[in-house]
């Protein structure tokens, strides 16, 4: 089995983390969830600037890049109000401090 690791992403990442991010707006629209990110969530600039600020993290192995998420430490304004639906049974976690995965967290 090949091991996964994390680094963060580089400028040379971009085309594969939207390719990335493609698959999964098309999942998520194809099970039903077609307005969280439809075909224009997260937009490039945004990954281009979290690439710059060092958040934007990758999981690769040596074939390649299969998983993109940005850490980011704080609150994250847009998640203060978070209306959802559960169509389905979660876990609760036990309250540990987690760091936050934040806006686009995404696999090939």
């Amino acid at each position: 089995m090949t091991e996964l690791k994390i680094r963060k992403a580089l400028p040379g990442d971009l085309d594969t983390i939207m390719r990335i991010y493609r698959n999964a707006q098309e999942f998520m629209i194809s099970v039903g969830n077609p307005t969280q990110w439809g075909h224009f969530y997260p937009e490039e600039d945004m990954i281009t600037e979290d690439i710059e600020k060092g958040i934007s993290l990758v999981i690769y192995d040596d074939s390649g890049v299969h998983g993109v998420f940005a850490l980011c430490e704080g609150d994250e304004p847009s998640y203060e109000v978070v209306n959802i639906t559960l169509h389905f049974s979660y876990t609760k976690f036990p309250k540990q401090p987690y760091p936050s995965l934040n806006h686009s967290t995404s696999f090939s």
